[in-house]
């Protein structure tokens, strides 16, 4: 898993970035009517081919999509022995969407006029949950060359479900930015803390395993006193 530097502060930035910007959509008239412009300007956009694959982007990362990928990612994982790995797979997707269902219960923001679903609106739940499974699948890879590749071919994958949602007529835009903000500060938090108590959970185990760190002075290694 690659270590995120400075994680407590780019946690707490994001998620209260998300919670605000919740809010500013709750209260701000005006940043209701721009959000609605953007909006109904992107439905215009909703027919032919790009109704057909944003119907198929929104029908994958629905709830029940969803949980079938984590499932394939979960069992991928167990058969290659990787237990740790899919517990930490399934709790970070699994904390990450259900942030955005707590966040959508405090702002309580109605859905847009043509919408099917009568759920609350802000944040989008198919956003935080492709958004959440982006930085799962992420976090896996081990190989540094891979990480780039995954991350462009991530940030395209959520930039194409926040549209889907939108010019469906499921949410406004803001709804999909908050998602985003949301699940990568929950997700950067989860990873943070997962690694502090990996590291001290180690040290418990193996209080040895800190020489490893300490540098050698007079040609010979430091050892630990017993």
């Amino acid at each position: 898993m690659p270590r995120i530097r400075h994680w407590q502060f780019t946690s707490a930035l994001l998620i209260a970035m998300s919670v605000g910007l919740g809010l500013a959509v709750s209260k701000a008239d005006w940043l209701v009517e721009q959000d609605i412009a953007i909006s109904e300007n992107l439905r215009a956009l909703d027919s032919g081919w790009v109704h057909a694959v944003m119907w198929t982007a929104s029908a994958v990362f629905s709830p029940v999509g969803g949980a079938a990928i984590m499932a394939i990612l979960a069992l991928g994982l167990v058969l290659r022995q990787r237990m740790r790995d899919a517990v930490m797979t399934l709790f970070v997707i699994g904390c990450g969407w259900l942030s955005a269902m707590v966040l959508k219960a405090l702002i309580d923001r109605p859905r847009p006029p043509l919408a099917a679903e009568v759920s609350a609106s802000y944040p989008s739940g198919h956003v935080a949950l492709a958004t959440a499974i982006v930085f799962a699948v992420f976090l896996l890879i081990r190989s540094v060359d891979w990480r780039d590749t995954v991350a462009v071919a991530g940030a395209l994958l959520i930039v194409l479900i926040a549209f889907s949602r939108v010019i469906s007529g499921a949410h406004y835009l803001t709804d999909t930015v908050g998602a985003v903000l949301l699940v990568s500060g929950v997700v950067i938090g989860l990873s943070g803390l997962w690694q502090f108590a990996d590291s001290r959970l180690t040290l418990w185990a193996r209080p040895d395993a800190i020489v490893d760190e300490l540098p050698v002075t007079g040609g010979s290694a430091i050892t630990p006193s017993h």
